[in-house]
Order: C-alpha cells, then structure tokens, then sequence
C-alpha cells in the first residue's frame, strides 16, 4: 500500500482494526487532542438513505431487504456475508460512494484552521483499496474475545455473524504490520486516551519536522 506521505495540509490518520476493536472511541480520543473525524461507516448509513440507492438494491435482492420504508442493513448482511460474489456486488457499488464524500470531507476539513488532523474511520478503508487516502495508519489493538464480547453485548451479533464479517476483511496481523502505531484498546478509557496521546504527539513532531 502507498500512503500520501505527508501531502495533506493537515495529517490524515486513518484508524484500522477489528470489528468490535471500539475505534469510534479512540477517535473521540483523538477529537479531544483537536483532530476531527470523519465516520465512513456513518457515511455509508446516509448513502443507504438514498431512495436511488434503495432502487437499485431492492431490484437485486427484492423487498425484504426493506423495513418501515428504509434499507434493513441487517436483512442486507444475511444476503451478502458468506456469499463472496453478492458481497463484491454491492461493495462495488458502495465504496466509490463512500469513498467519494471522504474525500470531498477531507478537503473541507482541511481548510478548518483550527483542526489540527483528520482521523478517518473506515472499517473497510484497505479492502476498498483507499489506504492511500490515509498520512499515517493506527492499528486498533484488541483481544478477539473481548471484541466478541462487545459485539454480542452491544450489537447482538451471534458468532456465526460475527466469523462472515471477519472472513470477509484482511487478516488482522497484516493490517497491524501495514499501520505505523498501534494503541492497545483493552484495558480501559484511561489506558487508552493516554497511548492516544503519545501517538499524536510522535504524529505531530514529523510532520512539524517535514
């Protein structure tokens, strides 16, 4: 993968890691420290609002995949996890959607003054090939039980879902070794806004010494 290398005006830091790895909460972490996020998942949920958008996916899947009047992002899931080839279907007409309003968002922000860098949550930022989009790349690190756990507790995922998800994204140590830092997201809050720091700062010394 090739990163920008330090072309923005303003670092863009892209987040990786596991489903369940809690990477809204260390880009909150990182909001606190004066950076402001872009939420590619939150993208895409507006993008599934798009009655052409609706249009399209009820004309391949059928209607069951709408509830009260919206896309069911779950009824969505059970059609594409598992099945490779409707998966790469509906991702090929996503992610130059998603991808699209990110990069238009990045531009915005980077005229902000006061933003000090842009954290970019993307859960498929690699397998949409847009890693280039990213300055530097931090690796959320979390033990897959207590990953599990979170998506059982918070989501209501069973473990079959939860295994589709996983086998449809890059393995987890490769996208460890590919990030530049990695901040471990298991221990708490606390632990976590700290090695957060620690990362902004080290991100901030280089590009102030470029």
């Amino acid at each position: 993968m090739t990163k920008t290398n330090g072309k923005h005006s303003k670092p863009v830091i892209g987040l990786l890691g596991g489903v369940g790895a809690g990477k809204s909460s260390v880009a909150a972490e990182f909001v606190k420290l004066g950076c402001e996020s872009i939420d590619a998942d939150r993208i895409n949920h507006q993008i599934l609002t798009w009655p052409e958008i609706v249009e399209v996916l009820v004309s391949w899947w059928g209607g069951g995949i709408v509830s009260d009047g919206q896309l069911d992002r779950g009824a969505i899931a059970q059609i594409v996890f598992g099945d490779q080839a409707k998966l790469k279907k509906l991702t090929n007409y996503l992610y130059p959607l998603i991808f699209k309003e990110v990069r238009n968002q990045i531009a915005l922000i980077s005229a902000e003054v006061d933003v000090k860098a842009i954290i970019l949550d993307a859960p498929v930022l690699l397998e949409a090939e847009q890693g280039h989009l990213c300055d530097f790349l931090v690796f959320v690190e979390v033990e897959e039980s207590i990953r599990h756990e979170r998506l059982i507790k918070n989501r209501n995922w069973d473990k079959k879902r939860i295994k589709n998800v996983e086998n449809c994204q890059i393995p987890l140590d490769m996208k460890a070794k590919m990030s530049d830092y990695i901040v471990n997201n298991s221990s708490g809050i606390t632990d976590t806004a700290q090695q957060v720091a620690s990362v902004f700062s080290r991100i901030i010394s280089s590009t102030a010494s470029e």
